[in-house]
């Protein structure tokens, strides 16, 4: 099960706190620090949270990092729809690099 909470955290951010519990009994604990000027409430706070919850139980949840978008694209393609866009359809196949040419 994957719970989580909002922190006030200064005055110009929040934290989410997601708590993952692991196989081995463990909690595993991922933070994430977000601008109250884009989540001006916390009850905004909260529903983002929740979104970040319904993608590690899915699956989806990328962790934000240094991560190229050729990575990113690897990991999300099996994960993608079929009949959606250009772009998706070149990610699928895997000709990432179509999408940047000029």
């Amino acid at each position: 099960m994957i719970t989580g909470h909002v922190e006030g955290n200064y005055k110009s951010s929040w934290t989410i706190v997601i708590e993952l519990d692991k196989e081995n009994g463990k909690r595993e604990r991922v933070k994430r620090s977000i601008k109250k000027r884009d989540y001006k409430t916390k009850a905004e706070a909260e529903r983002f949270m929740n979104q970040l919850i319904i993608e590690m139980e899915k699956g989806t949840y990328i962790e934000p990092s240094g991560m190229t978008l050729s990575v990113i694209f690897e990991k999300r393609i099996p994960h993608a729809k079929k009949g959606l866009g250009i772009q998706n359809l070149y990610a699928q196949r895997g000709d990432h690099k179509q999408l940047f040419q000029a």
